[in-house]
């Protein structure tokens, strides 16, 4: 609270209201940690080419006639 009153008197640091704020965050940081801990991982393993595909896959807007038997598109890389 002295803080608050000191950034009040200044004009510096963050307001009462969002440090009030961040103290009724506080129980929803250890689960958003966890969250961030898990996208990390799950881009690390997209990064280093090691994703699984779990069910169907859609691709939409394939060019016409599809993919050839050896992954050809048809359509020029230029």
């Amino acid at each position: 609270m002295l803080r608050a009153g000191e950034n009040y008197v200044t004009g510096g640091g963050p307001s009462l209201q969002k440090m009030e704020q961040a103290q009724k965050d506080i129980p929803q940081l250890a689960q958003l940690e966890a969250q961030l801990a898990s996208q990390k991982a799950d881009f690390a393993k997209i990064m280093s080419g090691t994703i699984t595909v779990k069910g169907t896959v859609t691709v939409d807007n394939m060019p016409a006639g599809g993919m050839s038997s050896d992954g050809r598109t048809g359509v020029s890389d230029g």
